[in-house]
């Protein structure tokens, strides 16, 4: 090897997957990076791995191409074996609308919703008076513009 070129030697994967591993009472809790949606990532063979697609390769195998890993315990952050499945992109979903996680019709039943029933009721009425337009009542309400269209066509938080 050349002078000044470093070749660098990686840990095998199972070991330096294991130190971004918190607690492994019963969810293993990855503690290594984190999506916004919750989901561990870990960095192997040459690409970014969601951590619980990692957790499978390293502790059960080869995932068939286009097979989801699925988690029995609902929790993204959770990469123990123990708790994953393999399954179809439908079979994931059928379990998630069974376990009763699928989006709720109601917009108030939303966990992510950033208005309440009085907040929309008091945006329509603000709307008709005319003197209110969508940018003005997002800016009020700290929503976006499109979320007021949503309100006022009915789109969302249905009457």
């Amino acid at each position: 090897m050349p002078p000044g070129i470093y070749k660098r030697i990686l840990k095998p994967f199972k070991l330096r997957f294991e130190k971004k591993i918190g607690n492994k009472d019963n969810c293993w809790e990855w503690i290594g990076n984190i999506s916004l949606l919750g989901y561990g990532h870990f960095f192997m063979n040459g690409k970014l791995e969601q951590a619980h697609r990692a957790a499978w390769k390293i502790y059960k195998g080869k995932i068939p191409k286009g097979i989801c890993v699925c988690h029995t315990c609902d929790n993204p952050s959770c990469v123990n074996p123990k708790h994953l499945w393999l399954g179809t992109q439908t079979e994931n979903i059928r379990d998630m609308m069974k376990k009763g996680r699928g989006m709720k019709a109601d917009s108030a039943k939303n966990g992510g919703a950033k208005l309440n029933w009085n907040q929309v009721e008091k945006i329509r009425k603000l709307y008709k008076t005319g003197d209110y337009f969508y940018k003005e009542l997002a800016n009020m309400f700290g929503v976006c513009e499109s979320q007021i269209k949503r309100i006022m066509n009915n789109w969302s938080w249905k009457i």
